[in-house]
């Protein structure tokens, strides 16, 4: 289907209030078949797809690439692409790819062209803002040069099964989301904003200047607590329930999500982002039900790096879930709640603009060098609160042996630190020390809201007792302001 116009605005407009679909088996009663298609919008020409006056509930949707309820050996491939100024496709959901065998989609948005998938509608229940673009896995969404955008109520990049007997397709590549020079997507709902692996794979690039992605908050008059409490939120890695009614049980479909942002892009949250996560409403409902059931939590990812920014009200890091990057800045409360933060993420330095709570976890470290870009560093602008213990990884890279003296200061706090002090004093962090010479020994000095690392090269175990290299060795008393404590390396298993 191709919508060309002359440049203008909606010169060239396909009006409708029925569902258009394309690459999709027209009958579910017969043999599965290949289903193929394209939607090409290009030079002012529209297709809008409104909402039937007569139907307040009812919803348009350009469906591309499979059908949720069929499984078998189909190979649907089908595509959406709106592209120049003044081009565009209005919906209330745009969905690309299906959880079912061969799949996929891919949605194109490029120079200075717009998709707009939002609405209002009321169930019954107060109003909801519910369109969404949605992306199964292995599909793909590009916006790409500036003016070109998105807009949507909830975008869910990579969606795994989500009825009874699907089953994700190990052969499909994970969903892919790229915002590049200077292209925007925004997400503004009052549920979640967006999900990145939502039961499935899914990595999400923000990249360039001018490329932004936004999640807003709006308000609603539901009251459901299904609908509440994930109010502009971004969640990177989230686990999905699978109800199966032949055994009135749960199986859960875990994601694995990735966010990139990078080369001075900017990714603006309203409120939480959450890494590595659990659809936490469902779990409660399914754990008051099913005592005993265990419900895992997905893994997620998120690297800031190379003048890229992240904003938002706080970061959680949860179980499964990492931070880090280099040359990147977070502007957010930063929670530590049993997942990883990793300055550089190979060697480099992260600067987070606010508080940082530690839950648990670990901060890893690592290091190939004595100089100034040679090993992690993690600034923190505002207090550090360590509630509980927590690791601290540190690995040397590529053969690098210290020499006696270097010092590394890898963690630099501005504001209070006691909490941390007292951790530390009561041996209450652990140190895990990776490719480091059973010769040496490492000392760490937390003083003034700095946490180094100095290495020495004398034994540090006049003891003739063999004690495991994993265990601390020698507490050597204070240094300077701080406390000093020398370990060795601890072996990989």
């Amino acid at each position: 289907m191709n919508v060309v116009g002359d440049g203008s605005a909606r010169c060239a407009t396909v009006r409708s209030s029925n569902t258009l679909i394309v690459g999709s088996q027209p009958n579910l009663n017969r043999t599965p078949t290949n289903g193929t298609g394209q939607i090409f919008v290009s030079n002012g020409g529209a297709i809008i797809l409104e909402q039937d006056p007569a139907n307040p509930t009812s919803s348009t949707i350009i469906t591309a690439a499979g059908h949720n309820d069929v499984n078998g050996l189909e190979n649907f491939e089908a595509e959406i692409v709106v592209t120049g100024e003044n081009s565009e496709i209005v919906a209330d959901f745009v969905s690309v790819g299906a959880p079912v065998n061969g799949a996929t989609g891919q949605i194109q948005v490029l120079d200075g062209a717009s998709l707009t998938a939002a609405i209002t509608r009321d169930f019954g229940g107060g109003l909801r803002n519910t369109g969404s673009v949605q992306l199964g896995e292995g599909s793909e969404l590009i916006v790409d040069g500036a003016n070109s955008s998105v807009d949507t109520n909830r975008l869910v990049a990579g969606f795994g099964p989500n009825t009874r007997d699907q089953t994700s397709n190990p052969g499909n590549a994970a969903t892919q989301v790229t915002v590049s020079n200077g292209g925007r997507i925004t997400a503004g709902s009052d549920n979640q904003g967006a999900l990145v692996g939502y039961g499935s794979r899914a990595n999400m690039l923000v990249t360039g200047t001018g490329s932004q992605f936004v999640v807003t908050a709006l308000p609603s008059d539901d009251t459901d607590p299904a609908n509440l409490g994930d109010e502009g939120d971004l969640i990177v890695g989230l686990t999905t329930p699978l109800y199966v009614p032949a055994t009135d049980s749960y199986q859960f479909i875990e994601g694995a999500g990735s966010l990139t942002v990078t080369d001075n892009a900017t990714v603006t949250v309203a409120d939480d982002v959450r890494i590595g996560d659990t659809d936490t409403y469902f779990r409660g409902i399914i754990e008051d039900f099913y005592p005993g059931i265990s419900v895992p939590s997905s893994s997620g990812m998120v690297e800031v790096s190379n003048g890229g920014q992240l904003t938002a009200t706080r970061v959680i890091v949860g179980e499964n879930g990492t931070l880090g990057g280099d040359g990147g800045t977070i502007n957010a409360d930063v929670v530590l709640d049993g997942g990883t933060v990793a300055p550089g993420m190979s060697p480099g330095v992260l600067d987070i603009f606010g508080d940082f709570t530690i839950l648990g976890g670990a901060l890893d470290i690592e290091i190939s060098g004595s100089l100034l870009g040679q090993y992690d560093i993690l600034n923190i602008s505002g207090d550090l609160f360590a509630n509980n213990p927590f690791d601290i990884n540190i690995s040397f890279l590529d053969g690098f042996m210290p020499s006696e003296g270097d010092a590394f200061d890898f963690l630099n706090v501005t504001g209070e630190t006691s909490s941390l002090t007292a951790l530390f004093e009561n041996s209450l962090i652990g140190f895990n020390i990776f490719g480091f010479s059973d010769e040496f020994s490492l000392g760490f000095d937390l003083a003034d809201g700095r946490f180094s690392a100095t290495a020495f090269s004398e034994p540090v175990n006049p003891s003739p007792v063999p004690v495991p290299a994993s265990l601390p060795i020698l507490i050597a008393g204070l240094s300077g302001l701080g406390i000093l404590r020398r370990y060795r390396r601890k072996q990989s298993i």
